[in-house]
């Protein structure tokens, strides 16, 4: 599937387990190309469930590229291209059940966007190493701060996050990093220009399946519930 936005056109590769099959659609990981779901996709496909995982803005197959003038962030993510993508997969997909399976940051578009949207096709929720940021929630609080502070510095001076350069992210908007840098700082998913994401995430009804991974030092299983209380 290709969906054309603000931001540039978004690929979702599709796999189909059968014609009545619920659907899982995939969300990455920061900087992680829909390519690299390439065997849990297929791993699902084999216990009867179609998958569909988009590519994010510039990422992948998406074009044009992350660049210097890219503008998005989390709310162009969640408002926009997230409910493009899950109405293209309903409508590639009429009268399927489907759940959003969400990798890191996938989830923090996904919770975002379920706050202020409702699917009457999405079914569940399922996020995998998903976790706040937040500094106090790890091991060694103030060496994560300084980490996350100094991604929002360099890309404000650099106009973009270059971690594909830097071993985390890969090439990111400046918006989208000076927004999970604010995150990590107040504990809080507030896209810039807007204060009501967090207040109606409690009031999600969709089921929510949240699972840490073993060793993910990105994703410790005190991040991981700080990000589920949210719910």
């Amino acid at each position: 599937l290709t969906i054309d936005l603000t931001h540039g056109r978004t690929v979702v590769t599709v796999r189909e387990a059968g014609p009545e099959a619920p659907v899982a659609v995939v969300l990455p990981a920061m900087g992680v190309a829909a390519g690299y779901y390439t065997p849990f996709a297929e791993a699902l496909v084999a216990q009867g469930i179609s998958v569909a995982v988009p590519d994010y803005p510039g990422h992948g197959e998406s074009t044009p590229g992350v660049s210097r003038r890219t503008r998005y962030g989390y709310r162009d993510l969640a408002d926009e291209w997230l409910t493009a993508v899950i109405d293209a997969v309903v409508a590639d997909h009429p009268e399927r059940e489907v759940v959003l399976v969400a990798h890191s940051l996938g989830g923090h578009v996904a919770l975002a966007h379920l706050a202020q949207h409702a699917h009457p096709a999405i079914r569940g929720l399922v996020t995998l190493g998903t976790a706040s940021p937040y500094w106090r929630t790890y091991t060694k609080p103030l060496l994560l701060l300084a980490q996350t502070q100094t991604v929002n510095v360099v890309s404000r001076v650099l106009g973009v996050w270059p971690g594909h350069r830097m071993g985390f992210g890969g090439r990111q908007p400046r918006e989208l990093m000076s927004e999970w840098a604010r995150f990590a700082w107040h504990g809080r998913l507030e896209p810039q220009g807007s204060g009501t994401y967090e207040a109606a995430m409690g009031a999600i009804s969709v089921p929510a399946l949240v699972i840490d991974l073993a060793n993910d030092t990105l994703a410790p299983p005190s991040a991981v519930d700080h990000f589920a209380s949210k719910l």
